[in-house]
Order: structure tokens, then C-alpha cells, then sequence
């Protein structure tokens, strides 16, 4: 038995909102229940996408688990032996298959181990309106963000590098952070064709000085939260010293994971085995349950009933 660490990954379902300013819960049982009725061959469940197929599995009696599957039909790799290399001669009807492994939870919450290789969860919009309409409603499926970021940066002791990158499609949204912030990005987008603009913060040179570290961190966080909700900010960072030491913060990468071990399904397969997977993801949901009905979902801010 081989095990390896995963990182699991959250997400919100995020519906389409309707006619009365609400947006309607993901039905994640009724899709799943779809799905199923979808016969497991090609087409069937086989969705083309570019070098192969999308496709999911359903494990026997379940709701919801899911088994998203990239099978990758072409820049397949070589054989070696001894030094010799030779096709990978599979069927043509074949191909390399990628997982990830998905469960559902209520309250529009998905959680999934990431495989740098396998279809990202934002795959499953397309997916699911493709092979389980019209049960299934319009949805994006939205990263969760922790705050760990947002602690870190309240505990700097001094900001030394300031910087903010901002798509040219929401300056306008900039507004709701900070006027003047607005006004420099707009009037910066009046003089040339560029698609992003940024803005860095730095003391004067060779004086070993630093910025207002009150004043950043204030907009700074504002920022953040605006990103929440309309993706406007590219790239937002903080450079600074924490207890004497030097530390970089990204506001944006801060997702909200965990990390577990799991099972490989034998010792040259870098595959995992599908119980494992799904326990560690519902260990790992357990553990951040609390955490993640409150959290923000990038470019979608907290849940309405928050």
C-alpha cells in the first residue's frame, strides 16, 4: 500500500439568478440521478473536448460522488526498455484516463482532490449542461477563499512593496474600494490600448523607509473583497516584515484547501483509489465544514444566507 498526499479543494455552486433577484439551489442529487440515466458509453456520457473526452463515472448507489474523468487520446507518451522506445500502443477506441474525484454537499458546497492532470472542477459547468439538460440549471463552480492571507497581512509589522494589477473591463468597480484609486487607473486607460494596468506602492529608495502600513493594509483588504465579488484585481500583493522576517503575501491565492493522505491504487500507478479518495475528501469537509458555509467564492462573495 502506497500512500500520497492530495491537495482537496471547495467550491460553491453558483445558479443563475432569477427573475426575483434569487438564485435557486444547485440540485445536485436530481443531476447525479440524470447522469445515471446517461448510458456510460460514446457518446453517451463522452463529452469531446480538445486531445480527447470528458466523462463521469458514477460509484453504485451514490448521490453524490462523482468520478470526473479526462481521457487523453492524443501526445500520448512513450515506452522504454532498455533504453529502446516504442509507441504506446493502445486501442484507438482508448485513451489515457486523468481523475478527480468530486463529492456534493448540501448548502451548493463540492469538494475534490486536485490532480494537476485531470479535469478541473470548473469543467463540470459545461459538462453537466451537456449531458443532463434540463435538470440542470446554469452554474459556475466557484474556488472558496480562506483568510489566511487577509491574518497575515494584518500581522505585518511594516509594508515595504505594494501592488495591484487591475483588468481594464473593471476599473469602473474600482470605485467602491477607492475613488482616487479609480480616477488613476481611468485616467491611465485614456492614454494607451492596454488591457491591465498596475499600480505599485514603494518607499523612497535607499532610505530604508516604509509605507503607511495602516493605510495600505485598509485598501488592500477592500480590494480583496471587491474581488470577490466582480473579479476585477489581477494581482494584489504585499511585501513586508512579520517578526523580523521578510514575507511576500498573495491576497489572490489564497484558496481554501487541506491537505490528506491517500491510497494509490499499486506502486506504479500514480492513480488513487476511489474509497480513499472519497474518505479523505469527507475528512477533509469535516474539518472545514464551519469555514466553508461562510466563505467567500471567487468573483461571487459569501453566500446570501451568511
Amino acid at each position: 500500500m502506497v500512500e500520497v498526499e492530495r491537495t482537496i479543494k471547495f467550491f460553491r455552486a453558483i445558479t443563475t439568478v432569477e427573475e426575483d433577484g434569487t438564485r435557486p439551489p444547485f440540485p445536485h442529487q436530481q443531476v447525479i440521478a440524470r447522469l445515471r440515466g446517461v448510458p456510460p458509453t460514446f457518446p453517451g456520457r463522452y463529452i469531446e473536448e480538445s486531445g480527447g473526452y470528458l466523462f463521469g463515472f458514477l460509484p453504485a448507489d451514490s448521490e453524490d460522488r462523482l468520478v470526473f474523468v479526462r481521457s487523453r487520446r492524443v501526445g500520448l507518451p512513450q515506452v522504454d526498455e532498455a533504453g529502446e522506445f516504442s509507441p504506446l500502443n493502445i486501442p484507438t477506441t482508448s485513451g489515457i484516463a486523468e481523475v478527480t474525484h468530486v463529492r456534493f454537499f448540501d448548502d451548493n458546497l463540492i469538494a475534490a482532490d486536485f490532480n494537476f492532470h485531470g479535469p478541473p472542477v470548473s469543467a463540470l459547468s459545461s459538462y453537466f449542461r451537456r449531458t443532463c439538460n434540463p435538470v440542470c440549471p446554469n452554474v459556475k463552480f466557484a474556488p472558496l477563499l480562506s483568510q489566511v492571507a487577509l491574518d497575515q497581512m494584518d500581522s505585518m509589522d511594516t509594508i515595504k512593496l505594494a501592488r495591484v494589477r487591475v483588468a481594464r473591463p473593471y476599473i469602473a468597480t474600482l470605485q467602491a474600494a477607492s475613488a482616487s484609486l479609480n480616477a488613476s487607473f481611468a485616467s491611465a486607460a485614456e492614454v494607451g490600448g492596454a488591457e491591465d494596468f498596475e499600480l505599485v506602492l514603494r518607499p523612497q529608495k535607499y532610505t530604508g523607509g516604509t509605507l503607511n502600513a495602516i493605510a495600505v493594509k485598509q485598501l488592500w483588504r477592500r480590494l480583496r473583497g471587491l474581488n470577490e465579488e466582480h473579479l476585477a484585481i489581477l494581482e494584489l500583493k504585499v511585501e513586508g516584515r512579520i517578526n523580523d522576517t521578510d514575507v511576500l503575501i498573495d491576497l489572490l491565492s489564497d484558496k481554501l484547501i487541506v491537505k490528506k493522505q491517500v491510497i494509490q491504487i499499486n506502486e506504479r500507478s500514480r492513480a488513487i483509489d476511489p474509497a480513499s479518495a472519497f474518505a479523505a475528501i469527507g475528512e477533509a469537509f469535516d474539518e472545514v465544514e464551519s469555514i466553508a458555509r461562510m466563505a467567500p467564492a471567487l468573483g461571487f462573495g459569501i453566500p446570501d444566507d451568511a
